[in-house]
């Protein structure tokens, strides 16, 4: 299923995260990876996952899943806890054209707007692969989302406003939830209206 908005009830858990990068060694070099070698990082990644991941909570993933070959992804698909959503990345391909491999994902969608309704507010977030300069809803608190630039964030907004860089490797190669992602975002101004 194809959408740009999904909606979740303050009773249902999110995770976020980006540029998983499964079977790509040169994502090691690239990051600076803590690991011998792909197959440690992409296990941490899933054990990880899954002692966080509970059947009904929603991932979204801003891009960039694997670029390994259908038959390594489908093995790492199937073994993923949660409702998978993936927004699409540049590297997304055997995703894209595979459509076994597509029912592993709740929705794919190259860009999705989010409200989570939390304490009593509606939060609206905005998901991109990329870092975008502007966003719906940006001068009403809004916040956004990316992935892509890996470790290198000079993204011109990133600490003054409501946005944040989920790679994972930013985060100890873990899953963020959004009480961790509201927590370093609620505080932040919002950016003027044009």
């Amino acid at each position: 299923m194809i959408f740009d908005r999904v909606k979740i009830d303050s009773s249902e858990k999110a995770w976020f995260t980006s540029d998983l990068h499964f079977f790509h060694k040169n994502v090691l070099k690239f990051d600076d990876a803590p690991f011998r070698d792909i197959k440690e990082r992409d296990e941490a990644i899933i054990k990880s996952w899954n002692e966080k991941v509970r059947p009904d909570d929603w991932v979204f993933i801003m891009g960039d899943f694997s670029l390994g070959k259908f038959e390594g992804v489908i093995r790492v698909a199937e073994r993923l806890i949660g409702k998978l959503v993936l927004v699409l990345g540049n590297h997304d391909n055997v995703v894209k054209n595979n459509p076994k491999l597509q029912n592993y994902f709740h929705t794919i969608t190259p860009y999705l707007e989010l409200e989570i309704k939390t304490k009593g507010r509606r939060q609206l977030i905005c998901l991109n692969h990329y870092p975008i300069w502007e966003w719906n809803q940006i001068h009403r608190g809004a916040y956004h989302l990316y992935g892509h630039v890996h470790r290198n964030d000079d993204f011109p907004l990133r600490f003054d406003y409501k946005c944040l860089n989920i790679g994972i490797m930013n985060h100890d190669y873990e899953l963020l939830s959004f009480e961790e992602i509201d927590k370093t975002l609620r505080g932040r101004k919002n950016k003027d209206h044009h």
